[in-house]
């Protein structure tokens, strides 16, 4: 087993008082199992923590759902959930971390993988405008702004509005940062 004694101890303590509701303990013995799978098998820690977020979601446990997607290794998942609850620190955590995986996948000077009027498109989601208001403001369709956001979902891996806003967060302020440095790597 792995774990300190504190976190295995704290981990029976959840376990006892779910008890009574075998969903939650089924979520949590899941969520337990991928933390402790996690070195030893990380694909069997993914797959029960994908189990584990699921059930969570059912329940509405906000919190555990985003542990379980972020154990799982759905960082955007996990984004969103932190997002929805209002977790400003871990939605903009996971957006570094995001950032940074997509750094390490691209090189430095990839392009992004949007067309101009995508990236406008998902801006305006970005700050907060409906598909009525982006379709109004560049005088196109909503069936065409929706069939972009469709597209920009597909392409950047994507399956909310929120997960997109923060996504378009982590790339300005990467932008921002290039221009203010110049440019140059680190």
């Amino acid at each position: 087993v792995h774990g300190s004694d504190e976190d295995q101890a704290r981990a029976k303590r959840i376990v006892k008082r779910s008890t009574d509701r075998p969903r939650v303990l089924r979520a949590h013995r899941l969520l337990f199992g991928a933390l402790i799978e996690k070195r030893r098998d990380p694909q069997r820690a993914a797959r029960l923590a994908k189990l584990a977020a699921r059930g969570f979601a059912a329940l509405g446990f906000m919190l555990y759902e985003a542990l379980a997607r972020e154990t799982a290794g759905d960082l955007p998942g996990a984004a969103d959930a932190y997002a929805r609850m209002g977790s400003i620190r871990d939605t903009e955590r996971l957006s570094a971390a995001q950032a940074a995986s997509l750094d390490h996948a691209e090189p430095a000077n990839a392009a992004v993988p949007l067309s101009t009027r995508q990236f406008e498109i998902a801006r305006l989601v970005a700050d907060g405008e409906s598909n009525k208001s982006i379709a109004a403001r560049l005088h196109i369709s909503e069936n065409t702004v929706e069939h972009h956001l469709s597209s920009i979902f597909a392409r950047l891996n994507l399956k909310s509005r929120s997960q997109l806003a923060s996504r378009i967060a982590v790339m300005l302020s990467g932008a921002a940062a290039k221009r203010k440095d110049g440019g140059n790597p680190g």
